[in-house]
């Protein structure tokens, strides 16, 4: 889906997911994530719960 057909709803204005796109975080498993290097290990690609449940980390 492109970015721009994509529409945000929240009942939280204060709370808007950041607009650095390099402040997020791929959902490991994601077909939709770009591809990693190899040589990064599995711990250094391994995402915390927090940024999980980061608001702009939403996917169903």
């Amino acid at each position: 889906v492109p970015t721009e057909r994509i529409l945000l709803e929240t009942d939280a204005p204060d709370a808007l997911p950041q607009s650095d796109m390099g402040s997020l975080k791929w959902v490991p498993g994601d077909a939709n994530a770009p591809p990693q290097p190899e040589h990064q290990s599995i711990e250094s690609r391994a995402i915390s719960n927090k940024a999980l449940n980061h608001p702009a980390n939403i996917f169903t």
